[in-house]
C-alpha cells in the first residue's frame, strides 16, 4: 500500500511538473482569496462562446488576478492547458472584460472539442487565435486596424504556413497585433462561407491521423490581403 501511494505521488508530481504552466496557474489561483472572477463576466463570455460554437462543452476555471501571484504575471489574459484537466483562464487587470474573457474561453472550448494536445499540435495557431478573435471586438484587431498594420509594413508573415505555430505567430508590438488581425479576418471570411455549423464540423475532424485543411483558407487569406491593401 505504501509503495502504491509512493508511486502514485511520484506520477502526480511528474504530471504536474510536465504541465508546469497549468500547475503554476492553479497554484496562483489557489493562493489568493479574492481571485474569483465575477459571475456576470463569466456569463457574458459563455454567451458569446455558445453563439459561435453551439452548446458549450468546456467549463474553464476563471481566475482574476490584479497583481502578480507566485511569480505569475498576466496583463490581459491567458489560458493554461493540461491533458484530462479543465482549462484555467487567468485574467489580468487589463483583461477583466467580456472581450478578453470570451477570447480565452474560446481557447478552452477548442481544447474541449479536440483535446489539449491536439489543440497545441494539430490545430494551427492562426486558426485557434482567429476563431477566438471572432468573440473579441477590441479595436486593435478590426479590419481598419489590419489596413493600418499592412500600410505600415507590420505584417511580415503573410502565409498561413508561417503562422501555424506559436513561434511564427506570436510577436511583440504591432507585428503581433497584425497577426491577430489577419487571423481574425481569414476566419471571419471563412465563417461567412461556411456558416456557424462549420466550426463544430471543422473541430470534429481534428485528429492525430488527419492534417488540418489549411489550403481551404487560401481564398480567404487572399481576400483579406487584397481588400486591405
Amino acid at each position: 500500500m505504501i509503495r502504491w501511494l509512493g508511486g502514485s505521488l511520484i506520477m502526480v508530481t511528474l504530471f504536474l511538473g510536465v504541465n508546469f504552466s497549468w500547475t503554476h496557474a492553479a497554484l496562483a489561483g489557489l493562493s489568493t482569496d479574492n481571485g474569483t472572477c465575477p459571475d456576470q463576466l463569466i456569463s457574458q463570455a459563455a454567451q458569446r462562446v455558445s453563439k459561435l460554437f453551439g452548446k458549450t462543452r468546456s467549463s474553464p476555471w476563471f481566475v482574476c488576478l490584479n497583481e502578480a501571484r507566485l511569480g505569475l504575471t498576466v496583463s490581459h489574459g491567458t489560458a493554461r492547458f493540461a491533458p484530462l484537466l479543465p482549462t484555467i483562464v487567468v485574467l489580468g487587470p487589463k483583461g477583466q472584460n467580456a472581450d478578453v474573457a470570451a477570447h480565452e474561453f474560446a481557447h478552452a472550448e477548442i481544447a474541449a472539442r479536440t483535446s489539449a494536445l491536439l489543440r497545441s499540435y494539430v490545430v494551427p495557431t492562426w486558426f485557434d487565435e482567429g476563431l477566438a478573435m471572432q468573440l473579441d471586438h477590441r479595436a486593435d484587431y478590426k479590419a481598419a486596424a489590419l489596413l493600418g498594420y499592412i500600410s505600415a509594413g507590420h505584417l511580415e508573415n503573410v502565409r498561413l504556413k508561417e503562422l501555424s505555430w506559436p513561434s511564427g505567430f506570436y510577436r511583440s508590438g504591432q507585428q503581433g497585433k497584425a497577426h491577430y488581425a489577419l487571423a481574425k479576418c481569414v476566419v471571419a471570411h471563412w465563417l461567412q462561407r461556411e456558416g456557424r455549423a462549420g466550426v463544430p464540423a471543422m473541430l470534429s475532424d481534428v485528429s492525430w491521423s488527419s492534417t488540418f485543411p489549411s489550403a481551404q483558407f487560401n481564398d480567404e487569406l487572399a481576400t483579406c490581403l487584397a481588400t486591405q491593401g
